[in-house]
Formats: C-alpha cells, structure tokens, sequence
C-alpha cells in the first residue's frame, strides 16, 4: 500500500464516542476504521 498523508482532526465527543464504540466492535483500530 502506498504511504498514505498524515492528518490530524478534532472530533466532538459524540463522534469520538461513536467512533470508539465501532472501533471494539468491529475490532479494528481507529485508522483502519477511517480509512
């Protein structure tokens, strides 16, 4: 895979909270879970 650009974001606390519970469900790390 091609390296891919850095970034950096701000989430709201919902999102984040969104985001961490997808992340342990589906197992996978937050970057996988974005890209």
């Amino acid at each position: 895979m091609k390296n891919s650009v850095r970034i950096t974001v701000a989430l709201d606390k919902e999102t984040n909270d969104l985001i961490e519970k997808m992340k342990e469900e589906m197992k996978v790390s937050r970057s996988e879970l974005i890209r």
